[in-house]
């Protein structure tokens, strides 16, 4: 029997799949320079790898990884992000000081999704010390935020996220920052709530950024209305964001947050 149209197959079947493996492990290198640029394009090339199970062990935790960073950004669930986990260890391993930096925010999320909220806090807290060590103060702050926002929408201790705010705007001084600082000291009944509101409107209004003016705009009218009980103030604060809205949509009153 002549077995070189077999053997011929073979090879071409053969080449056919390193092909595609290589292609596939180019497609993943490429997500990866994405990173922190746009993650909408990290997504689309992710979308790309149909067998991420045939990728080397290196590649698989670097899938693993950009996939727990896609749905972090996209405020997804992560509930199945498990890979976070050996990836982060990898990265430690590597002396990959980005990856292993911002991977302590990854598996932070990663328990919250899985409600493990003391694992949470102590993994945020063991990134903002390596943060602090690598004085790399806007990831400190980031990493800051989220635990402020843990404590505002899991434990409800608004005094601890307003002094956790306080240090995350003390680094790095946001719009985000302070409008959330506002809602947490609203949800206090705090008076100082209606300065971190103005700042994050005025920041927001510096930044040319029309889509959070009207947010922050719409969410201190709510505020004020059911807050402070201040009906007079939120209407005069609706009738600010209005000469901000593109769609009516957005006059419509949506829940805090």
């Amino acid at each position: 029997m002549n077995r070189l149209p077999f053997l011929g197959l073979l090879f071409a079947l053969l080449c056919l799949v390193a092909c595609r493996q290589m292609n596939e492990a180019h497609l993943l290198h490429l997500a990866e320079k994405q990173v922190n640029m746009n993650v909408d394009s990290v997504y689309a090339l992710l979308v790309q790898i149909e067998r991420p199970s045939q990728l080397s062990d290196e590649e698989r935790l670097l899938y693993g990884w950009l996939n727990a960073y896609v749905h972090y950004k996209r405020h997804n669930s992560m509930a199945e992000d498990s890979l976070i986990l050996p990836a982060s260890d990898y990265y430690v391993f590597r002396n990959d000081t980005a990856k292993n930096l911002f991977s302590y925010q990854l598996k932070a999320w990663y328990w919250y999704w899985l409600k493990e909220h003391e694992r949470c806090i102590a993994a945020i807290d063991s990134g903002v010390a390596l943060a602090k060590a690598l004085q790399d103060t806007g990831r400190m702050a980031d990493m800051l935020i989220d635990k402020a926002y843990w404590y505002v929408y899991v434990w409800k201790d608004y005094e601890k996220a307003i002094e956790t705010f306080r240090t995350a705007i003390a680094l790095d001084a946001r719009a985000g920052s302070f409008f959330s600082m506002g809602i947490a000291m609203g949800l206090n009944k705090n008076d100082s709530a209606s300065y971190y509101m103005e700042r994050s409107i005025e920041l927001a209004v510096e930044a040319g950024d029309t889509s959070k003016i009207v947010h922050y705009l719409r969410n201190y009218a709510q505020m004020q209305a059911y807050s402070f009980d201040e009906p007079s103030g939120a209407i005069a604060t609706i009738r600010r964001m209005e000469q901000y809205v593109v769609d009516p949509v957005q006059l419509r009153m949506g829940v805090i947050g």
